[in-house]
């Protein structure tokens, strides 16, 4: 009933690589388990003789600094045909892809620009559409509520007087680097917002009702800590901390 008697066995399952040995069962009168291999066997003497798929143990040896034997190969370039004059097939010639170039940190920001897609228009678009509503600031309103939602663009607007600005920064080894100001203030756009979600989460949260004033007061004092940017903010009730 000891399975390790087996494993020295040649040519038994108790001796293969994937018999696995489990508790006995009653009635039982040698060590039984399952096989990795072969999942139709419910039960597997270590008796059992063995079969096609035997693998015996001890024949793994590792060497650090070898490769195994039979490692598997780089499958080689598929050789492309097609049918040329004379009905000859003829291979045809891939052209190599080029390299892909390394990206430059040091460059300057720019934002990416969308590609121009010039969709086919069956009907010429209206010029005047019928909303429903005859006052124009209110429809403009709604539009600029959906197109800064389906952009994820708040409404906060950068002080006119930092528009077209820069910003320069000097690491810890004086290298200076300098990126558009309207890329800072973007960032912090996000962050504000990402706040203001999260404060209403916890304060929605039945779970955190107990340490709600203390969260509160967390999150108040993370939003204070970047009150410095508050004067790149057009309107005030946009403030960190506001």
């Amino acid at each position: 009933m000891n399975p390790e008697a087996w494993y020295r066995e040649p040519g038994i399952c108790g001796s293969c690589i994937a018999w696995r040995p489990e508790s006995p069962k009653e009635g039982e009168t040698v060590a039984s388990g399952s096989c990795r291999l072969r999942k139709e066997l419910p039960r597997v003497p270590a008796t059992l003789k063995l079969c096609s798929l035997y693998k015996p143990r001890g024949q793994f040896v590792y060497q650090p600094g070898q490769e195994p034997k039979g490692k598997r190969k780089r499958a080689s370039a598929v050789t492309v045909m097609r049918r040329g004059p004379g009905d000859q097939m003829v291979q045809l010639k891939v052209p190599a892809r080029a390299p892909k170039p390394e990206p430059n940190f040091d460059a300057p920001y720019e934002p990416t620009r969308l590609r121009e897609v010039k969709l086919a228009r069956p009907y010429e678009v209206p010029r005047h559409v019928d909303v429903g509503t005859e006052s124009p600031p209110l429809l403009r309103q709604v539009l600029l509520d959906l197109c800064r939602e389906e952009l994820g663009r708040s409404g906060r607007e950068l002080l006119p007087r930092f528009v077209g600005g820069t910003v320069e920064v000097i690491d810890a080894q004086g290298k200076k680097r300098s990126f558009p100001i309207a890329r800072l203030f973007v960032m912090l756009d996000k962050l504000k917002s990402s706040m203001v979600e999260l404060e209403d989460a916890v304060a929605r949260s039945d779970a955190l009702l107990e340490d709600l004033p203390e969260m509160q007061k967390q999150l108040g004092a993370m939003q204070g800590s970047f009150t410095t940017f508050n004067l790149l903010f057009s309107d005030k009730n946009d403030y960190f901390g506001a």
